[in-house]
C-alpha cells in the first residue's frame, strides 16, 4: 500500500491520465475532480508517514544512544525505514534492539521494552492521528475511527497467529457482568451527576 502510494505521489500525472482513460468521456471532469481529491489525501497520507517515520528515528537514535545501547544509531534508521511495514517492522527493530541490550546489561532490555512499549502507544494514540489529521487534513477522531474500522472485529490484532487476535467479543466481559454493570451504570449515573451537581453549587463562588 506505502510502495502503490508512493508511486502515486511521485508519477501521479501518470497515474491520472491513464486512470481517466477507463472513464466514460462525459464523466471525466467528474472523476477528475474525484482523482485530485484522491491524490491529495494520498500525498497527506505519505507526507506524515515520512514524518512518523523521522520522528520514530530521531527518538529512537536518541533515546538508545542515552541508555548506551550499541548500534543506536543504526537501529534508530532501521525503525525509520521499517516503519513502512506494518508489524515485521516494528517487531524487527524490537528483538534486534532487545537483543544488543541484553548483551551489554539486561537491565537495558528492560528500558529497551519500556520505550518499544510506551513509544507505540504513543504513536498509535497521539501522534499518528494528530499527524495524519493534519497531513490528510481530516480531524484525528475521523483516522482513529478509521483505523478502528479497519481492524474490526480486532481491538489487538496478533503478530505471530490471526487466531490470537485481541477482538470485540473476547475482550468483553460475560454477558451476565455487562447486565449488572448496565443496571449499576442505569441507577448509579443519576446519583454520580447528582453529586456532581450539589458540588459545583456548594463551590461556585471563590472561597
Amino acid at each position: 500500500v506505502v510502495v502503490l502510494a508512493g508511486f502515486m505521489v511521485v508519477d501521479h500525472r501518470r497515474f491520472r491520465a491513464g486512470f481517466l482513460r477507463f472513464a466514460p468521456p462525459g464523466a471525466r471532469d467528474i472523476v477528475a475532480r474525484q482523482w485530485d481529491q484522491v491524490q491529495e489525501r494520498v500525498g497527506g497520507y505519505v507526507a506524515g508517514m515520512v514524518l512518523i517515520s523521522a520522528e520514530k528515528g530521531i527518538v529512537f537514535t536518541t533515546a538508545l544512544w542515552l541508555m548506551g545501547v550499541p548500534s543506536a544509531l543504526l537501529l534508530g534508521l532501521l525503525a525509520a525505514v521499517l516503519n513502512f511495514i506494518p508489524y515485521v517492522g516494528f517487531w524487527s527493530v524490537f528483538l534486534l534492539a532487545e537483543m544488543l541490550a541484553f548483551n551489554a546489561d539486561p537491565m537495558k532490555a528492560v528500558w529497551v521494552f519500556a520505550l518499544f512499549l510506551g513509544h507505540e502507544w504513543f504513536k498509535s494514540g497521539f501522534l499518528g492521528p494528530y499527524l495524519m489529521g493534519r497531513t490528510m487534513k481530516l480531524h484525528p477522531a475521523v483516522v482513529l475511527l478509521a483505523m478502528f474500522l479497519a481492524l474490526y472485529p480486532a481491538v489487538m490484532p496478533s503478530s505471530t497467529n490471526p487466531a490470537f487476535d485481541l477482538t470485540v467479543s473476547n475482550a468483553s466481559s460475560s454477558p451476565y457482568t455487562l447486565g449488572i454493570m448496565s443496571w449499576v451504570a442505569l441507577f448509579g449515573m443519576p446519583g454520580v451527576l447528582a453529586y456532581q451537581a450539589w458540588k459545583f453549587w456548594v463551590f461556585r463562588k471563590r472561597l
